[in-house]
């Protein structure tokens, strides 16, 4: 087992790989929340941010840390108040942003040659490279973000009207907290001061606010509840998923204006034959339409789907 043990008595190597290991975790941490959150391509476009940011730094003569860091950070801002604005969408924001700090970066290393060897050996340098130091900062960034994550780590708040869902469910976990209320007032109350990472009502038909006089269901009431959990969703910034009936002939039930506030209307179907349920897009802002998931009822519950073409 000596050829197992023996490169750990090397330092450079044992620093390689905590850094490995630290590495790892970091991108594990990090790559579940941008995936959650829908943040995927901000995150790959920020990696392209970075590298223009860093190859001005090495002429500027810049800390690579902090080049990058300083980078990201105008990045993220300029995206965002560009995206706020709504001078572009989010996408084509990102994607103007990028590739022009990455075109920086390229004509940087092109114009000056001693930056690019510089970073070079920052970018693509051996294991021998790695010190104590790069650790110390690995291991920091790690603490920081497994920090800001638990922070920030807030309950998923489910409001069911539907007494049998709330039966079904069973006990809530702890990050599932389940509430029996019709009135959107109060359950935007409750939402303010649980402060949940999402927000599910079922259904919004069969909500209500006190301010109408008229019933659960008048086409009144289902404008004004949904109109008021969408203004708590963009003012706090919490995703806010509505589940609604439909008609007989597949359309959402309710105004029309219901289709008009919201970002994203998702239907949950049959298939001819029963054995599957197919989750489609009919309108969404921040995507394709053009794409579907495929789910099959089991004993333990609906299963994705990962080869539909398979059951063909």
């Amino acid at each position: 087992m000596n050829w197992l043990t023996e490169p750990l008595s090397y330092e450079f190597f044992r620093h390689g790989m905590a850094v490995a290991v630290l590495a790892g975790a970091l991108c594990g941490l990090v790559g579940t929340f941008v995936v959650l959150r829908g943040m995927s391509y901000l995150g790959h476009g920020l990696s392209h941010t970075v590298f223009g940011a860093a190859a001005l730094g090495s002429v500027l003569g810049v800390p690579f840390y902090a080049a990058a860091g300083v980078g990201g950070l105008v990045a993220s801002v300029t995206i965002g108040r560009l995206t706020r604005r709504g001078v572009l969408r989010a996408d084509a924001v990102i994607g103007v942003v990028t590739t022009a700090a990455f075109a920086l970066g390229v004509a940087v290393l092109a114009r000056w040659g001693q930056a690019r060897r510089s970073l070079d050996a920052v970018l693509f340098g051996s294991v021998l490279g790695v010190e104590a130091a790069d650790v110390a900062v690995v291991a920091l960034i790690l603490a920081t973000a497994v920090l800001v994550v638990g922070f920030g780590y807030r309950a998923l708040l489910f409001t069911t009207f539907d007494p049998e869902v709330a039966r079904r469910v069973g006990a809530a976990p702890a990050n599932l907290i389940l509430v029996a209320e019709t009135d959107v007032d109060r359950v935007l109350t409750i939402a303010r001061d649980l402060q949940p990472a999402v927000l599910a009502v079922d259904s919004i038909q069969t909500a209500y606010t006190a301010a109408l006089d008229s019933i659960p269901g008048a086409v009144a009431q289902v404008r004004e509840s949904a109109g008021r959990l969408m203004q708590f969703a963009k003012t706090t910034a919490t995703p806010t998923l509505l589940v609604g009936h439909v008609t007989k002939d597949g359309g959402l039930a309710g105004p029309k204006t219901l289709e008009h506030l919201v970002d994203v209307v998702l239907s949950f179907e049959g298939d001819g034959s029963g054995a599957y349920r197919i989750l489609r897009a009919h309108k969404n802002r921040f995507g394709s339409t053009q794409e579907i998931g495929v789910f099959e009822m089991r004993g333990a519950g609906l299963a994705e789907v990962l080869d539909p073409s398979a059951h063909l």
